[in-house]
């Protein structure tokens, strides 16, 4: 092989060593994100329960058992029930 070919490996494989680096980089970034995206999700769906609950609140009584999945309130003698769950 000439001087010029071991040349060309040789940036080549230079090359391939810093994108291996960057593709690391980008990787630990996507998994960090992921996990920053998962806690935002978990804490938007605790800001929406509890605001679904101070809406309902607002509209009459709310009671809140922990056996219960649903929240239901009472208004003008009329039982409504509401599918969300409580925290």
């Amino acid at each position: 092989m000439t001087k010029f070919e071991y040349y060309k490996m040789a940036h080549y494989e230079s090359k391939i060593i810093k994108n291996e680096r960057r593709l690391k980089t980008l990787l630990k970034t996507n998994i960090m994100l992921s996990l920053d995206n998962k806690r935002l999700n978990t804490e938007n769906i605790r800001i929406k329960e509890q605001l679904e609950i101070l809406k309902l609140k607002n509209h009459g009584f709310v009671g809140r058992d922990r056996k219960i999945r649903t929240i239901g309130i009472l208004c003008d003698n009329e039982r409504y029930e509401n599918q969300g769950i409580l925290n």
